[in-house]
């Protein structure tokens, strides 16, 4: 079973890289910090918005697929989201790890995210 997770893992990072340059957490924490602000930070500043929109889309595509990933080849899930949570809670989930992890900031973000996932709703065991 570890190596199935270990292989999802490997394989995981490894499309990221091929379809995109996968930041490091310090990226994803400048992008992401501003959306757990609240909007009017980001009011006329063009920049923060599409960081912002970056950071939304990051997340929820790490989630998503990874969700399907594991869903689709029957392996067990990393986290468990609890139902309603939307994307600005995913959000401050992840920025609130990156912060109390600095010493993980040169990591990439997919790792990160799905680590921050794990911490922060991990699932309950079946007797």
């Amino acid at each position: 079973m570890k190596i199935s997770l270990i292989a999802f893992v490997i394989f995981f990072t490894l499309v990221g890289q091929v379809v995109c340059d996968d930041p490091n957490g310090n990226k994803l924490l400048s992008d992401c910090k501003p959306v757990t602000m609240g909007g009017s930070i980001a009011k006329d500043n063009y920049k923060v918005i599409v960081d912002g929109g970056f950071c939304l889309g990051y997340i929820t595509g790490v989630n998503s697929t990874s969700e399907a990933i594991l869903t689709h080849f029957k392996f067990p899930l990393l986290y468990c989201l609890p139902k309603g949570i939307d994307n600005i809670q995913l959000v401050r989930v992840i920025v609130k790890y990156l912060e109390n992890h600095p010493e993980e900031l040169p990591n990439k973000s997919t790792l990160l995210v799905l680590a921050a996932l794990k911490e922060a709703f991990p699932c309950e065991e079946k007797p």
